[in-house]
């Protein structure tokens, strides 16, 4: 008995090269959290300002971290996923290339460039209520993801960013999970796929967002984001999450259905 979960954002496929498809499958998947920065000084009259006011103390913080971009991490999601796409495309992937190249590959590559990195995204801003009044304290949000072993780099320039005025308080958030990239629960996938469409192949990614996956990774259980899907080169699976018509091929359910089943059977 092979000992694994399934959950979803996985299992879709994208265009491989022509004739073939590649299924996502995500064995590992980013931490999600929040960040609160405060930036706080002198409350008094709009017509006195000063540099050191909260606004533009957190104006200032809000602008660096919105335009840091984190270093490409290759965790071995990443590494496989590029190895798979590079050998088929005859694409050597580098570092100083891989935003560019990815973005060459279509809206799967938009999808790998945002786990190929730490990012951290303001997502929320507050202060005053009266145009003439400076404020006492300026607030914003930070939406954090974090690679697996990545959290401590990540808010340590964060910090770095936001300087030593400003106040950093993390808020709720998870930690990045990640799962073995091969392993007889993952050959049982790789299998039962094989059935239903010999010309696809299962790649490995790293999910950038979450799913119940982290819950059970709490209770010590490897899991896996695969609900197989086999769609049209040009429909953006991803791209249909929370949208206001989200839709997949009734023809794709199907397939699911049977390979899953064959998942099941073997697993």
């Amino acid at each position: 008995m092979l000992f694994g979960t399934v959950s979803e954002v996985g299992g879709f496929s994208v265009p491989l090269v022509e004739g073939r498809r590649a299924y996502l499958l995500a064995t590992a998947e980013k931490g999600v959290g929040g960040l609160r920065l405060t930036a706080r000084g002198e409350a008094g009259h709009a017509s006195r300002p000063l540099l050191s006011d909260p606004v533009p103390q957190l104006a200032g913080a809000v602008s660096r971290i919105g335009a840091h971009r984190f270093p490409i991490v290759r965790t071995p999601a990443l590494a496989r996923f590029l190895e798979v796409f590079g050998e088929a495309r005859g694409v050597a992937f580098t570092d100083e290339n891989l935003d560019a190249d990815l973005e060459d590959i279509g809206f799967v590559g938009r999808v790998i460039a945002a786990a190929a990195r730490n990012t951290a995204a303001p997502t929320v801003l507050h202060a005053g209520d009266k145009s003439n009044i400076i404020p006492g304290s300026a607030e914003a949000t930070v939406d954090f993801r974090a690679l697996p072993d990545g959290e401590d780099d990540l808010l340590a320039e964060v910090a770095r960013l936001a300087g030593e005025t400003v106040e950093v308080e993390r808020l709720r958030s998870m930690h990045p999970i990640a799962a073995p990239i091969d392993g007889p629960f993952v050959d049982a996938i790789y299998a039962a796929l094989t059935v239903e469409d010999p010309d696809g192949v299962v790649v490995p990614y790293l999910l950038p967002a979450s799913a119940d996956n982290k819950h059970f990774a709490r209770l010590g259980v490897h899991g896996y984001g695969f609900v197989p899907l086999r769609v049209p080169d040009d429909f953006d699976v991803y791209g249909q999450f929370h949208s206001a018509d989200e839709c997949v091929p009734v023809e794709s359910l199907y397939f699911c259905a049977r390979v899953t089943a064959g998942i099941l059977a073997t697993a």
